[in-house]
């Protein structure tokens, strides 16, 4: 069972790049084969938990099928297709970036101790442990005002993942100045730095997989000028981050009988595993729920749920069966609505990409937000491979708030024009 997904991927991969070289739908499922082979590796070294040895032949074929259903509008999305982006509002692009500067400096400065604290603590692991036993590891703390503007920037740093598109297309299309384009490159590390301070590297790990999936997208359309200037930027950033993820990983798996390479092997080929253990044992007795496809209305409506980590924790507990590891998008789903979750969720995210895909380049032309759009329906599948990438109520709201901003624009425009 354990080649199922290699060769499926691999042959889909083969079929994308016959026909379009690499874009971002080649991007992504190269993904699938890496974590497919570190399955394979996992298995030929002995690194497989023994209750995660046998991954059944339905859950191989469904995390196989519906994968590969939800790399299809990516497919449809077409990234090389793109001639070039029609930007309106861009006071209101302006605006973004100024916030989102305005976040990374307050984050970087005002938790410079606590990210100090974190980075030479020197045990991952302990502080992973103490932060699961619900010690703060805070060194700085607010009250008043400055507890609400830390609030509202861990809030805007959550999705900070929007500003990569942006960054981009201010700096090929808008020919924006080079400070201009440097707040938002660095504003998009704002992840990063929440990452830190939440002693969560998957956060950077994240950074790195929205920046190869937006350099597929746009590095074609950079001129070799601008390239030369981006590109020693752009390296110092990936090697901090590398460095970063390097460090912790030898710091969290040193003394673990895998050893650091053993580890990184496993943290690559898990999702797979994972989601086949899910699938064929997890049972929640509280049945279908969308606690992870609504969150926010389930944080501030509803109030029944309290964030991922939380829910993770609350779902071990209830079923025996360890809930806070890696196992894909379709994993999160089995969680939030046991064997049809993942089902459910494809339908869903199929209706809504083909929505998305409407506004996709006609002639080679697109809108910025007609592009952000299917952006962030991208962002699925990229992430797809460790889990749901929407999981968190502060980042379901920024969207909820994006489309509700889009609407009462392109309203005053229509007003505007009537």
């Amino acid at each position: 069972m354990i080649y199922i997904p290699f060769v499926f991927f691999t042959i889909i991969f083969l079929i994308i790049y016959k026909k379009r070289g690499i874009d971002a739908s080649a991007y992504v499922t190269m993904l699938y084969i890496i974590t497919s082979f570190a399955a394979i590796l996992m298995d030929a070294l002995n690194l497989i938990d023994p209750k995660l040895s046998n991954p059944s032949f339905p859950a191989t074929i469904v995390y196989c099928l519906l994968l590969g259903l939800i790399i299809l509008p990516v497919y449809r999305f077409n990234s090389k297709s793109i001639r070039n982006i029609k930007v309106t509002h861009i006071k209101a692009i302006d605006l973004l970036v100024y916030i989102y500067f305005a976040a990374f400096l307050f984050t970087l400065i005002a938790y410079w101790p606590d990210i100090i604290f974190k980075l030479t603590y020197g045990d991952w692991a302990e502080l992973r442990l103490l932060l699961a036993r619900g010690d703060s590891l805070s060194i700085v703390h607010f009250s008043g005002i400055m507890r609400i503007v830390s609030v509202f920037f861990g809030f805007v740093g959550s999705a900070s993942f929007i500003l990569f598109p942006i960054f981009f297309v201010s700096l090929i299309y808008l020919k924006k100045p080079w400070w201009y384009c440097l707040m938002a490159l660095l504003s998009t590390t704002n992840v990063i730095l929440n990452g830190i301070i939440g002693i969560d590297r998957s956060s950077t790990f994240k950074w790195l997989l929205f920046l190869g999936l937006n350099l597929v997208i746009f590095f074609p359309r950079i001129s070799f000028k601008i390239r030369r200037r981006i590109i020693p930027v752009i390296g110092l950033i990936v090697i901090l981050a590398v460095g970063y993820l390097a460090s912790v990983s030898s710091s969290r798996f040193d003394d673990s009988h895998e050893g650091t390479k053993g580890s990184i092997i496993s943290y690559a080929g898990q999702p797979y595993l994972n989601f086949c253990y899910l699938f064929d044992n997890f049972n929640n007795q509280e049945g279908f729920s969308t606690k992870y496809l609504l969150p926010a209305t389930h944080y501030w409506i509803l109030k029944d749920y309290k964030g991922n980590v939380y829910r993770q924790q609350e779902l071990t507990a209830r079923t025996g069966i360890e809930c806070g590891a890696f196992y894909s998008v379709l994993g999160s789903f089995v969680l939030d609505a046991n064997q049809i979750g993942p089902f459910f969720f494809v339908l869903i995210y199929l209706l809504l990409f083909e929505q998305c895909l409407k506004k996709r380049s006609r002639g080679g032309i697109i809108s910025l937000w007609g592009l952000l759009q299917n952006y962030l329906m991208l962002l699925i599948p990229t992430f797809g491979i460790i889990a749901y990438m929407y999981v968190g109520y502060y980042t379901n709201l920024f969207l909820l708030l994006l489309f509700i901003s889009h609407f009462l624009l392109s309203s005053k425009q229509r007003l505007t024009y009537n």
